[in-house]
């Protein structure tokens, strides 16, 4: 065979390759629309934050109450806010108007924080005195004065829920603050003194004398006999159910 037909065989074969990869490439995902992207994080985001979406008038959450300190639940809102953030920087800047431009890098550094965030350690350190950890936002949420409403019969079988959650949250924050321990990621004992009187307020061996108890005390005049009844013989304070056990075993072992 001569080199001229070698050659002009090499070169059909590397024709015909590049024909088929170029037949079965996948084309390039179309460029996300800013206002698209923004609507469906809004979607996504939303079961990561039910109170929010409480606040929203999203009644199916209601019941939910995110376990924020867990691996499964730091693990998806990262990937979530991954993936977004990688679609809005392929957007073109250059081509938005100045609204536009506003909304896109306030969503960029919400995403950018959210990143930055999931990278610190704080699900370790779940408990502080200031009122911004969950054991005193949830007293605050089930006395009634919070962002759940006690208005129907659903409402307060709905808040059953959220106590569920409570009490795996309470679960995790104990597991988080042992391998906390371990790593020497810890609050100051000054500050931890000053939670246990917090905690140990909740604490009661009357159900009538707990904060939780006040959305019974409070029941709305539609109810009859029957659901007041009824709620009164389900509803368990979460005080009851979490914490003499579970943070009674966590001082133990600590």
């Amino acid at each position: 065979m001569s080199r001229r037909l070698v050659g002009f065989t090499c070169v059909a074969l590397v024709a015909t390759i590049a024909l088929i990869a170029a037949c079965t490439a996948r084309p390039p995902a179309p460029m996300p629309r800013l206002g698209d992207l923004v609507r469906d994080y809004d979607r996504d985001v939303t079961p990561y934050h039910p109170f929010t979406a409480s606040e929203a008038g999203l009644r199916q959450y209601d019941r939910a109450l995110a376990n924020f300190i867990g691996e499964e639940y730091r693990t998806g809102l990262a990937a979530l806010c991954s993936r977004y953030l990688s679609q809005l920087r392929r957007i073109d800047a250059a081509a938005l108007d100045e609204p536009e431009r506003v909304t896109r890098d306030i969503f960029e550094f919400n995403l950018e924080t959210c990143e930055e965030r999931l990278r610190l350690p704080w699900h370790l350190l779940p408990i502080d005195q200031v009122g911004r950890s969950l054991p005193s936002e949830f007293a605050v949420i089930g006395t009634g004065r919070g962002v759940h409403p006690f208005k129907t019969r659903q409402n307060y079988e709905d808040f059953l829920g959220r106590v569920d959650g409570f009490v795996t949250w309470i679960d995790t924050a104990i597991a988080n603050m042992r391998t906390g321990i371990e790593r020497g990621v810890t609050q100051p004992r000054a500050i931890m003194v000053k939670v246990l009187p917090q905690l140990d307020a909740h604490i009661v061996s009357d159900p009538r004398a707990s904060v939780f108890y006040q959305p019974i005390a409070t029941f709305p005049a539609s109810f009859d006999d029957e659901t007041r009844r009824v709620l009164t013989e389900t509803t368990c304070p979460p005080a009851r159910r979490c914490m003499p056990s579970r943070c009674a075993a966590g001082r133990r072992r600590a």
